[in-house]
């Protein structure tokens, strides 16, 4: 009895089915650009200063630091996304002179501009990001 049954439920259910199969060549992908999609209204908020910065060179100390917590952003994505397996990963520094070319910085690319960046790089897939609230803490949390 039990070994009919077994036969019988065994032909109900299988382990088979499609299996996913260890990729032929590892994914070629390049990290473009990480935007911070709204700046925040002052510099304080993204960096302490021993004395506040005057309100002529607020503007330019912004645009600075912006520039540079998007670039730390895209570079940190960049080598974590190295360490995956089955993942190769354009250079950081590779896919900067790259985008020096294609757009000024800050800026998201266009469908046609990240094109070009997946060809030029030569990769199957292209990474790009928003940092929506940069410092803010979301209530859920």
């Amino acid at each position: 009895m039990v070994m009919s049954l077994c036969v019988l439920l065994g032909g109900c259910s299988s382990l088979s089915g499609p299996t996913s199969a260890p990729l032929d060549a590892p994914i070629k992908v390049v990290v473009g650009p990480v935007i911070l999609e709204s700046p925040l209204p002052e510099s304080t908020q993204i960096h302490s200063f021993s004395d506040d910065p005057s309100p002529e060179f607020e503007p330019v100390i912004m645009a600075q630091l912006v520039d540079e917590l998007q670039t730390k952003a895209q570079q940190i994505l960049t080598e974590q996304l190295a360490h995956q397996s089955g993942l190769v990963v354009v250079p950081f520094n590779e896919t900067r002179r790259m985008l020096a070319d294609l757009a000024p910085a800050g800026i998201p690319l266009t469908a046609e501009q990240i094109d070009a960046l997946a060809t030029q790089s030569g990769v199957d897939v292209v990474i790009t990001g928003l940092i929506h609230d940069y410092g803010k803490v979301r209530w859920q949390y």
